[in-house]
């Protein structure tokens, strides 16, 4: 288990592949190379769009996940810009919403402002004195709107969500309209994703939930305030008036994410890879001449993530697509080795530590499709158990404990990142090698 180098242009299979994921007529849903899942429509125009990394992930769900994300409209209803019964603010147009008022003074969902993902050598082409950093937060982007009377919270794709999170909304004691992260936050410290995604999709949120599991929003821009639409004011002065609003007085579940002060981008890398807290995934970068403009301008944000962890797994099952997928296996469980103490001494056995649908070329997935086939030694209704003969590099964006899984891990977004055909499965990685990733995930290098 490592910490994975930045990809050259020479290795194969760059995560995520592009192509279809599943079929939704009359569109398809997307992945992108940067991680995040949007429905295209048959011009390739993007329709709305959410990260493909904050979905459980398991492939027999997903599906229905993102439909609970984007909401229960039909898909028919979210062709970019028909607002029409949408419920959204068309005073910017360009995304969706949802059965929330129309009107400014209602509580409106306004569309958000979305980022470009890039690496240093892109960097190294931009003047940095022209922009300002943030810590990227690993939780969920949300909008808090209350006007009129009205208090919400919405998802990035304009479902309001207020309902799941009754602690947030109870906390709103002021009208404006916010862009933020939603995290679980326990005293100072910010929690694992994992922590937060308990709180997620539920109708109902029991007395427990709320006491272990508490939500706070960190807010890192402002679009409406005092009754005044800012957007068009430049970030710089947005900040300016959201650091003075908060420091009116304290504000329960609230606080603003703090910008990180650098020199150059050479600074700003070092930061960002000594930053491995919990709660930090990194850097998002924003012009400090911006408007916030909804959709994704190309140049005036940038989200810099983190080089992905990197481990050797066996590929332990396999289940088939979804959509055009529905012919090839394509849903991959794979895992680790541990120890197990037994009367004729220590031996090692195989545990699964995760599961990935995508990383892998259209090559790479008909190859695969055809090994699990010439390897099959059990099935399970639509899964096939394979021998424990092939090891994949398996990248993956954090880790922590989970008592839920039996190996006692869960990775966070874990894809396909190379096939190590050269590779003996006895070589693959152990439990206790991911379990010691989990100490350099948590502590500050």
């Amino acid at each position: 288990a490592q910490t994975a180098a930045p990809r050259s242009a020479a290795q194969p299979s760059t995560p995520p592949a592009d192509g279809e994921v599943v079929k939704i007529t009359p569109f398809e849903v997307r992945a992108d190379r940067d991680g995040s899942y949007g429905a295209v429509n048959s011009n390739s125009i993007t329709m709305f769009e959410v990260e493909l990394e904050k979905l459980p992930l398991s492939a027999d769900v997903y599906t229905k996940t993102f439909m609970e994300d984007v909401g229960s409209r039909s898909i028919e209803s979210l062709i970019l810009g028909n607002t029409a019964g949408a419920g959204m603010d068309s005073s910017n147009s360009g995304a969706i919403g949802n059965s929330q008022p129309g009107d400014r003074t209602g509580g409106a969902f306004l569309p958000p402002m979305l980022a470009n993902p890039i690496d240093q050598a892109e960097l190294e082409t931009l003047d940095p004195a022209h922009f300002r950093a943030e810590w990227k937060w690993d939780g969920i982007r949300v909008q808090v709107a209350a006007s009129g009377g009205a208090r919400r919270l919405y998802s990035r794709a304009g479902e309001d969500v207020s309902a799941a999170f009754p602690d947030i909304v109870e906390a709103i004691d002021f009208e404006g309209v916010f862009d933020g992260e939603l995290l679980v936050r326990r005293e100072e410290a910010v929690a694992p994703f994992n922590d937060l995604q308990q709180r997620l999709n539920r109708k109902t949120v029991t007395p427990r939930m709320l006491k272990e599991h508490p939500a706070h929003v960190r807010l890192y821009d402002v679009l409406r305030l005092n009754g005044e639409d800012v957007r068009d004011l430049p970030f710089d002065a947005r900040r300016v008036r959201l650091e003075a609003w908060m420091a009116e007085k304290p504000r329960s579940r609230f606080d603003v994410s703090p910008l990180v002060v650098f020199s150059d981008w050479a600074h700003l890398a070092t930061l960002r890879e000594s930053m491995r807290e919990d709660g930090i995934e990194g850097l998002m970068l924003k012009r400090g001449d911006s408007p916030y403009v909804a959709g994704r301008p190309k140049g005036p944000w940038f989200k810099w993530k983190r080089d992905p962890m990197l481990a050797d797994c066996v590929l332990m099952y396999a289940q088939r697509g979804h959509g055009k997928r529905s012919s090839f296996y394509s849903d991959f469980t794979f895992g680790c080795w541990r120890v197990v103490p037994s009367e004729t001494g220590d031996k090692r056995e195989l545990v699964p530590v995760g599961k990935a649908y995508f990383g892998f070329t259209d090559e790479e997935l008909r190859w695969l499709d055809k090994w699990v086939r010439d390897h099959t030694t059990n099935r399970f209704g639509p899964v096939r158990e394979v021998e424990p003969g092939l090891v994949l590099e398996i990248a993956f964006d954090g880790i922590a404990r989970s008592s839920r899984h039996k190996s006692g891990v869960a990775m966070r977004f874990p894809r396909i990142n190379r096939i190590r055909t050269d590779k003996p499965p006895a070589e693959a990685d152990s439990v206790a090698n991911l379990l010691a990733l989990i100490g350099v995930e948590n502590t500050a290098q």
